[in-house]
């Protein structure tokens, strides 16, 4: 393992040598040289052979960068060189389109052209890609040699100067330089034209072509260049935002020609050696230089901390290994939904859950170091459990169930081990079973109804059969009987045997198990024979119903939801009203659906419990049979349903439930039918 350590190093040490030299000699990082020192791939030589020619442009007057010579009109110059010998390296054919200089930057921008020489700068970023450098020139400020008053770069400030439009010059001289006036021209000879002439207080352009016309014009005795350059950067290839491949292709080939140090022979050709467009190499010597002995100094202080370090390599590994361990423990520990409270025998807690943090509304560091009895929840635990007794946290053998805030939770405690230095501590385990509780008593209740179900169904039919004879006899009796008592008794009873054929009807359909089914319903109808089933009850307490319902209201719903629906708030209603009273029911049709209403002239809700009824297991009765469970039922099936539901209760007058049911079709409510 060590060893591999060792490798890795000096692999580290030595791609960052070479990375170095790569980025001193030919202006790249290692990923690029590599990526560039490649040949061109299948698909880049398809796309030159699609793309066909590949047009080049700059500038026609700016010897001996680029310029047309005028004897025979041939384009010649150190860039059209160097791009002649690109074209030659890559096998694509470029043609040169000599243009004045503004009007290359924008051809390029039109994409006209494919590929001109420029500066990169963060503005022209924004319109062109650019390549790697492919050499370097100077910025120059040329004045006339009786001029006094420039003598450095900041005394352009308010001068009238000439360069070409389009040039570089001016985006560098706006960063450094404010307020100074420009006179554009088409190149830097009619630049040179206007300083001679007087109308102009300096030139600014690049050196080699400057130098160039001041000896062609003969204006090199009067003039002078400012000493100190305006700027000295690299000129590269620039190309359309969209042409990377073009751009890549490019690069390969100026990374070739740099391996081959072309640009110096063409210097050599033109001019000799130039330090305005050739790298300094003894500064770029210096460099290796100052970087070898980096390395070598940092090699030597590598082995000096691997010596140090080895004896620290094990510890540090292991504590890692507990950390990891510690970390795993840790988020188990937050990731469980039980709360989970670590308290030591003083009471005080030591630890505690993202659960039981996000319960309590507060951070873990609030929470830790407070005293078991300070959080509400525990105190109720502790007075109904007696966890923490005499100052001791009393460990619970045995799972024990509590109530709290309409919720059950099941509460253990465990003994854990800790070092020696530390009290004993013990975890409390909290788990919320209120929803395994409601599941519980719905279960239970929906078995007794499918059992309540079954036995109407049966009793139904078992007693249809004597009902059935009773009704045939009592035709034949009509038929003999002629005396007027006689033929009323017989009509009792035929009205008496249609009431009993309707109420059989009535659970008949009430015990049959729609479960998930949508279809469409008669509201007025399904209303009306739940209240015939509710009429004992209701004549118990002598109470009067009526239901108000818009005709044919054919409403598309599960049937066994809506039946839950009005069966627990018809029972809720019966159950608040003690003596006489009335439950009225509305069914209307709206635009957006149907609303039902349930009104009666009960005891109504406290305005303090009102937000509290539809929470499971909260009920204001006192009998046994109440489960807490109906409104929590409603609630959960009108939601079931897309629907909403609200109450306006007011306390000993009464209660009115308004539902809410959406409009739906058949695809809104398909469940696979």
């Amino acid at each position: 393992m060590r060893k591999k350590v060792y490798y890795l190093f000096f692999f580290l040490i030595l791609s960052i040598l070479i990375n170095q030299i790569t980025h001193i000699k030919y202006d790249l990082n290692l990923w690029e040289y590599v990526k560039y020192s490649k040949p061109l791939s299948e698909e880049e030589k398809l796309w030159l052979k699609n793309k066909g020619k590949i047009i080049y442009a700059s500038d026609r007057n700016a010897p001996p960068i680029s310029f047309l010579e005028k004897e025979n009109g041939q384009y010649k110059g150190i860039v059209i060189d160097y791009v002649t010998a690109l074209s030659i390296e890559l096998g694509a054919d470029i043609e040169f389109h000599p243009l004045v200089w503004e009007e290359v930057l924008n051809s390029l921008l039109k994409g006209e052209v494919d590929v001109g020489d420029v500066f990169p700068s963060e503005e022209r970023k924004k319109s062109y890609r650019f390549s790697k450098p492919i050499y370097k020139l100077r910025g120059i400020i040329l004045v006339s040699a009786k001029e006094r008053e420039i003598d450095k770069i900041e005394h352009l400030r308010g001068k009238k100067i000439a360069l070409p439009r389009g040039d570089y010059a001016k985006e560098h001289l706006d960063k450094t330089i404010p307020n100074v006036v420009y006179v554009f021209t088409k190149d830097i000879h009619h630049a040179l034209k206007l300083l001679q002439q007087g109308k102009v207080r300096a030139v600014v352009g690049d050196e080699p072509v400057i130098t160039y016309f001041t000896n062609q014009m003969g204006i090199k005795d009067s003039t002078r260049i400012i000493e100190h350059p305006l700027y000295e950067k690299d000129v590269a290839l620039a190309v359309a935002k969209s042409e990377e491949k073009l751009l890549n292709i490019l690069n390969k080939g100026i990374l070739s020609l740099q391996k081959k140090d072309f640009v110096k022979k063409i210097q050599q050709r033109w001019f000799g050696i130039s330090a305005s467009i050739v790298k300094n190499k003894i500064a770029d010597s210096l460099i290796i230089g100052v970087s070898l002995f980096f390395v070598v100094t940092l090699i030597a202080v590598f082995f000096l901390y691997l010596w140090n370090h080895a004896l620290k390599e094990e510890v540090k590994r292991r504590t890692e290994e507990l950390y990891q361990s510690r970390r795993e423990l840790e988020i188990t520990f937050d990731a469980l939904s039980h709360f989970l409270v670590v308290i030591c025998l003083d009471g005080k807690i030591k630890n505690c859950n993202q659960s039981f943090q996000n319960y309590l509304g507060k951070k873990r560091k609030e929470v830790i170091g407070s005293y078991f009895l300070d959080w509400e929840i525990l105190k109720t635990m502790n007075e109904k459990l007696h966890i923490f007794e005499s100052g001791k946290i009393q460990v619970i053998k045995e799972e024990k169930e509590m109530r709290y805030r309409k919720k059950h939770y099941t509460i253990n405690t465990f003994s854990l081990e800790t070092i020696k230095q530390e009290l004993p501590q013990i975890l409390i385990v909290i788990k919320d079973i209120t929803d395994f509780k409601i599941i519980e008593k719905q279960l239970l209740q929906e078995n007794k109804m499918v059992a309540v179900g079954q036995l109407a169904a049966g009793v139904a039919h078992e007693i249809r059969n004597p009902l059935g004879l009773i009704r045939n006899y009592c035709y034949v009796v009509k038929n003999i009987v002629i005396e007027e008592k006689g033929l009323r008794a017989i009509q009792v009873i035929e009205s008496s045997v249609q009431k009993i054929g309707r109420i059989i009807e009535n659970l008949l359909d009430f015990s049959r198990i729609s479960g998930d089914t949508w279809n469409y319903v008669d509201i007025e109808n399904t209303i009306a024979k739940i209240l015939e089933l509710e009429q004992k009850n209701m004549q118990k307490k002598k109470i009067q119903s009526k239901l108000f319902c818009d005709k044919n209201l054919i409403y598309y719903t599960n049937e066994e939801a809506l039946k839950h629906i009005v069966i627990n708030l018809i029972d809720n209603a019966i159950s608040a009203i003690s003596g006489e009273g009335s439950i009225h029911i509305f069914c209307k049709k709206i635009e957006q659906g149907i609303v039902l209403t349930f009104k009666d002239s009960g005891s109504g809700i406290r305005e303090e419990d009102v937000e509290y009824i539809f929470n499971p297991f909260f009920t204001t009765k006192t009998t046994k049979e109440a489960t807490g469970l109906g409104l929590y039922i409603v609630y959960n099936e009108v939601q079931k349903l897309g629907g909403k539901i609200k109450v306006d209760s007011q306390y000993k007058i009464g209660t009115t439930f308004e539902i809410f049911l959406p409009e739906k079709t058949r695809m809104d409510g398909y469940e696979g039918f």
